[in-house]
């Protein structure tokens, strides 16, 4: 049996944490001992993904209860850890030995894995995002040359999709040792979990046409400009609703936009869910508004349903709707999202034609396939 762990900063609910939740859900537990190393603990996944294997993490966070001082103590520690060498880290915290270390996001949790101590495990870098137009890990390295340098630590770099590959190889360094792997999507769980039961605080849809997205709230997902695309929907007097799914920093300032511009019965900022499903079944149209993507879990779930997707044309949408074949693509703003939009909400017959590639694209989402490809790369 081999010893794997995967690290990753923490549990919470991005669409990262979903697939690794997903992913050890799947791994045979006779072939493999998994443990999933975090910062903290806690975490909207932490339940899901602690049903299958071990999670450990490098921090307790105080409760309310805990005195002033472990409080303190608790920040110390925490600052410590992006401050000290990466490598010493490593050496204090990790105390078992794996076969197969896994940083399963770019960034420190990358960096983690590629400082490990431990010369004889296999290592496995994942890139979930286009490190051209989404470079947030480069604030966890020195310059380039220390993340490139990091990357060449590890025996296979796993990208989610060709566009993340293709934007890899052009700012790092092009290898062998560079693969794609799409993210495994449990098809048949989404379908029955979009079965469930479950109790919805929703406007009244009458006749209106509802729309859907997924996401946390942060500027990458780009619901500003979904937002105002829908403000001109809404100001051409058509019918419709939008349901966005999801947490995050930009709840707020998403907040007063739609009281600005009195969207409150026409966009509803539903929260996390740990079933959207129930939801997204619901809707006629999917709609991806983000400035940058990797994979995107959440476009792929909605063609699992045979919802008809509109998307900014980014990375990892652009590929799943195959340049537009599958997807209605459209340019990365606000404008082009309210034409393509009020094209799939106006026009039935291309509405239809997208509910039926999506049901036809999803054929490619195989979770058996995706987790042989995975424990080829353990081997």
């Amino acid at each position: 049996m081999k010893k794997v762990l995967f690290f990753i900063e923490s549990l919470g609910g991005g669409g990262a944490e979903k697939v690794l939740s997903d992913l050890v859900k799947h791994l045979d537990p006779a072939k493999y001992d998994i443990t999933v190393g975090t910062v903290v603990d806690g975490g909207i996944y932490t339940e899901a993904v602690s049903s299958y294997c071990k999670v450990a993490p490098i921090l307790e966070r105080p409760t309310e209860g805990d005195s002033y001082l472990r409080k303190f103590w608790y920040k110390v520690k925490y600052k410590l850890i992006y401050r000290l060498p990466v490598s010493w880290v490593y050496k204090f915290t990790v105390k078992d030995t794996y076969d197969v270390e896994i940083g399963f996001v770019e960034g420190f949790a990358t960096k983690f894995v590629s400082r490990s101590a431990n010369p004889r495990s296999r290592k496995i870098a994942w890139l979930h995002c286009d490190p051209i137009n989404h470079s947030y890990a480069d604030s966890y390295y020195s310059d380039l040359d220390d993340q490139i340098n990091s990357y060449k630590t590890f025996d296979h770099i796993v990208c989610v999709s060709h566009n993340v590959k293709d934007a890899f190889e052009k700012r790092m360094f092009k290898s062998r040792k560079v693969t794609v792997c799409y993210n495994p999507i449990d098809s048949a769980s989404v379908v029955n979990r979009s079965l469930e039961s479950g109790e919805f605080r929703l406007n009244t849809r009458g006749s209106k046409m509802l729309l859907c997205s997924i996401g946390r709230l942060v500027p990458e997902k780009g619901y500003v400009q979904l937002l105002e695309a829908v403000r001109e929907l809404k100001n051409d007097g058509l019918q419709l609703e939008l349901w966005i799914i999801g947490e995050g920093e930009e709840r707020g300032k998403l907040e007063e936009f739609i009281a600005q511009h009195d969207l409150e019965d026409t966009v509803t900022l539903m929260g996390f869910d740990l079933n959207p499903y129930r939801l997204l079944k619901m809707c006629d149209v999917y709609v991806c508004s983000s400035k940058a993507e990797g994979f995107s879990m959440a476009v792929a779930e909605a063609m699992v349903l045979g919802l008809p997707v509109v998307s900014t044309n980014c990375a990892g949408p652009s590929e799943l709707l195959g340049d537009g074949e599958y997807g209605y693509l459209v340019d990365n703003n606000s404008r082009s999202l309210y034409e393509g939009i009020k094209t799939l909400i106006t026009n039935e017959e291309v509405r239809h034609r997208f509910k039926r590639k999506s049901l036809e694209r999803r054929n490619i989402f195989n979770m058996a396939r995706s987790i042989q490809q995975i424990e080829n790369l353990f081997s």
